[in-house]
């Protein structure tokens, strides 16, 4: 998912979350290659907020959430909103600039990374630990341009990047040809179905584009 411009503003319901979101933008403008810039503007429709206990919608353990609204047809960004934890975790030290940095990377565009010392590894480092930006990071970010700049956009429908779970129905089926050919009985084909529509849900709910 890209964005249609070059300079993205953000506003920031929680006077808490100002400093770190303005240190958390700055960690990415300082980047030279950088062909996206950040701005602090309280217009914004791009939303940080700071969910107090009691009104956090997702998993108690999830720090932050990032949604994204884009062009189904061109999966252009038109806007996003990130979503912070403010309840304590037992298990670790809340950073709320650290936190930022990675969802502020979501915000740009930036998928989940598999190395553990990334900024965009799905898992909070335990304790007070200070998140730096890798050379993948930098590479990563400095490949992000506006759309407008490769291909011209047109009005389309746009989704949520948090949108309900839609299982794929080719496998399916082909999984229930699978199981037929093999003549299993009917309560076994069913518990293996639902097996595997659990499992499409769960990885489905561990895409990037959600959360620390």
């Amino acid at each position: 998912m890209r964005w249609n411009k070059a300079t993205i503003a953000l506003s920031v319901e929680s006077p808490e979350l100002e400093e770190p979101l303005v240190a958390a933008m700055a960690v990415w403008n300082s980047i030279d290659c950088g062909k996206l810039k950040l701005v602090l503007d309280p217009s914004s429709p791009n939303k940080i907020i700071l969910r107090p206990h009691g009104t956090w919608r997702f998993e108690p353990r999830v720090l932050a959430m990032t949604t994204l609204d884009y062009s189904k047809q061109t999966a252009v960004l038109s806007r996003v909103q990130v979503e912070v934890n403010q309840t304590k975790q037992y298990w670790s030290y809340i950073d709320y600039k650290n936190v930022l940095v990675h969802e502020l990377g979501h915000v740009l565009g930036l998928e989940h990374s598999e190395r553990f010392d990334s900024v965009m590894h799905p898992m909070g480092q335990l304790g007070d630990y200070e998140r730096e930006l890798t050379a993948e990071d930098k590479s990563k970010f400095c490949e992000l341009k506006p759309v407008a700049q490769e291909v011209q956009v047109p009005e389309s429908q746009t989704g949520c990047s948090q949108a309900g779970f839609f299982p794929d129905m080719s496998l399916f089926g082909l999984l229930l040809i699978v199981l037929l050919s093999r003549q299993l009985n009917l309560l076994h084909c069913a518990q293996t179905l639902i097996d595997m529509f659990v499992y499409l849900k769960l990885r489905r709910e561990s895409m990037p584009d959600h959360s620390l």
